[in-house]
């Protein structure tokens, strides 16, 4: 990994960001989606030489990302839906 600003290797990580979850997601998006966010969250980078920050998720918060998104936007789907037949159900 190189900074983006300078180019540089000497990078030092600074730790995931959102390291304490808000509680108050929990309720709202349930405790599956709030892991899976969680899980997505990027790492924070710090480089040694110019001070500028980068993050990076790995691979497997990469594909929660995209997990979080799916089900969520899956949720909304039916919940709109049935909202829209609301005589069917």
């Amino acid at each position: 990994m190189t900074c983006p600003a300078c180019g540089s290797r000497n990078l030092r990580a600074c730790g995931k960001r959102y390291a304490l979850y808000p509680v108050l997601w929990v309720p709202i998006i349930g405790p599956l989606l709030a892991q899976i966010h969680q899980l997505s969250a990027p790492f924070d980078y710090r480089c040694n030489d110019c001070g500028a920050g980068l993050e990076r998720r790995t691979k497997l918060g990469r594909a929660a990302r995209l997990a979080f998104w799916l089900l969520l936007g899956g949720y909304l789907l039916l919940a709109n839906l049935r909202l829209l037949f609301w005589w069917i159900y």
